[in-house]
């Protein structure tokens, strides 16, 4: 009994261990201070360590990433920033999509945009207005078996802002949600 006690602490203080890391980079992206380091960056090998690490969690839920990326596509973009963007991304697709659901990653040279798609059940169109702002959290994701603040989606608002980056949003009540982020030619 004290052991599973001691579980439930554990759980709880890195839940809010983490919350407590998402403030803090919501303020260090608001100081005046914040250097952005962009850079040339190819896409495929980029995102093919970013899948290697994100690979035990997408697995234990028994799910399937893709990437659907050209070889030899470069983008300029701050490689520390995106990861977070993506991080966000990614772990809003595996909290939210179904086991043995998939995530996709693809680009589209013709808009030169990367897409973050997911196969979950959508977010319905009332709450896509306000999907962004600080701790908000649709009412289907606020029940107790879905964890979160609602800081990451406005983490990913700041960082594309911040990076020039369009995001936009496509997902239907029935399923599927896609993340689209246009890069600047």
């Amino acid at each position: 009994q004290y052991e599973e006690k001691i579980r439930q602490v554990i759980r709880e203080v890195d839940r809010m261990n983490q919350i407590l890391d998402q403030l803090l980079q919501l303020a260090r992206l608001d100081s005046p201070n914040l250097e952005i380091s962009k850079q040339d960056l190819e896409l495929l090998p980029f995102l093919g360590q970013f899948q290697e690490k994100w690979k035990a969690l997408v697995e234990e839920k028994n799910m399937h990433m893709h990437l659907d990326i050209p070889a030899g596509i470069h983008i300029r973009t701050d490689a520390v920033f995106l990861d977070l963007i993506l991080g966000n991304l990614v772990g809003n697709a595996i909290k939210y999509g179904r086991s043995g659901g998939n995530i996709v990653c693809r680009w589209d040279a013709a808009t030169h945009c990367l897409s973050v798609i997911d196969d979950g059940p959508g977010i319905p169109q009332t709450h896509i207005p306000k999907l962004f702002d600080r701790f908000y959290r649709s009412d289907e994701s606020r029940n107790s078996r879905v964890q979160g603040s609602g800081l990451g989606l406005s983490i990913v608002k700041k960082l594309t802002d911040l990076l020039d980056i369009r995001l936009d949003l496509k997902s239907g009540e029935t399923g599927g949600t896609s993340f689209l982020l246009f890069f600047p030619n």
